[in-house]
């Protein structure tokens, strides 16, 4: 069956698949990707490993499962290894002398003996990593073959994560727990919960009504919280999602959307100038300043409200 960008569950029309996983993400909370593709897309024998037998890797929607469950069962294919031959045999002798020659400097770099990388290098390496990780976070207790585990200090859970998250998450002040902290953004995730404090607030001190999530005055494009009396729009900047220039640089990559940071702040700039000549009035509130300089922040968003409702 061809991908389509049309949920499959409630119709809406998405413009690509990182669209439609969006979608999904915030308004069929039970699918994740994997399950979506699985129920409308999988075919027969899918997501199996050719060669040893064990689930295969779930790359995304449009790619489905990779044909191995590992890089090491994928150098054992039919394919690879024919593949491997035949290069070979193309080789001239000084091309297979240059070629082995470049294997072994390879396997010499990633070991100070000169051989690859034995148990205990990789012991002390991992133990000094997770020395490194609990100087973030301490209630991290073990790191291994790239895995972190922990138990979280607010839900009392163990939790298992990658070094890529935790990582992540150091540079946007997040904790680094999945259970209580979701991977996939929904409406629980740490952003939407930073979203209901500050709708609280004004809900708190300011007597007007205001819509959430509406996406029909900028013809699409989302306004986290909408008063239409006044055409005042508040924004949301969380500091993964927005890529906040004072932690990421502007060729980062965000990983869950694929977008370099560069790319998400020229959206937001088009956003804003979409705003714009709309005659609303946008106000954008930034996760790093409200959780570092909270009543600062607070200060700047009631006298621009003030001045915006007369």
């Amino acid at each position: 069956m061809e991908l389509t960008y049309i949920c499959k569950i409630c119709g809406f029309e998405a413009k690509n698949h990182t669209s439609l996983t969006s979608h999904l993400q915030y308004n069929h909370k039970d699918y994740t990707t994997q399950k979506y593709y699985d129920e409308f897309y999988k075919k027969e024998n899918e997501g199996i490993c050719e060669v040893c037998g064990k689930p295969a890797i779930f790359k995304n929607m449009v790619q489905g499962y990779l044909p191995c469950c590992s890089k090491s069962c994928s150098h054992k294919t039919k394919k690879f290894l024919n593949s491997f031959r035949k290069s070979i045999n193309e080789k001239t002798e000084n091309e297979l002398k240059e070629w082995r020659n470049k294997g072994l400097e390879t396997k010499k770099s990633k070991s100070s003996n000169g051989k690859c990388i034995t148990a205990e290098e990789l012991k002390h390496k991992e133990e000094k990593t997770l020395k490194h990780y609990q100087n973030w976070f301490p209630y991290i207790t073990e790191y291994h073959n790239n895995v972190v585990k922990g138990i979280c200090p607010d839900c009392h859970r163990e939790f298992t994560t990658t070094r890529w998250l935790v990582s992540n998450r150091h540079k946007c002040n997040m904790t680094c727990c999945v259970l209580c902290n979701p991977v996939n953004f929904n409406r629980d995730s740490s952003t939407s919960n930073l979203e209901k404090e500050i709708t609280n607030y004004i809900k708190d001190h300011y007597n007007f009504e205001f819509v959430r999530n509406n996406r029909t005055e900028l013809e699409g494009y989302e306004l986290d919280i909408w008063i239409p009396k006044y055409r005042i729009a508040i924004e949301v900047d969380g500091t993964y999602w927005h890529a906040d220039p004072r932690v990421f640089k502007s060729t980062d990559i965000i990983k869950q959307t694929g977008e370099s940071a560069e790319q998400i702040w020229k959206r937001d700039k088009m956003k804003d100038g979409f705003a714009k000549r709309k005659q609303i009035h946008l106000i954008r509130i930034k996760e790093y300043d409200w959780k570092n300089n909270k009543d600062l922040t607070i200060k700047v968003l009631n006298e621009k409200l003030d001045n915006l409702v007369v």
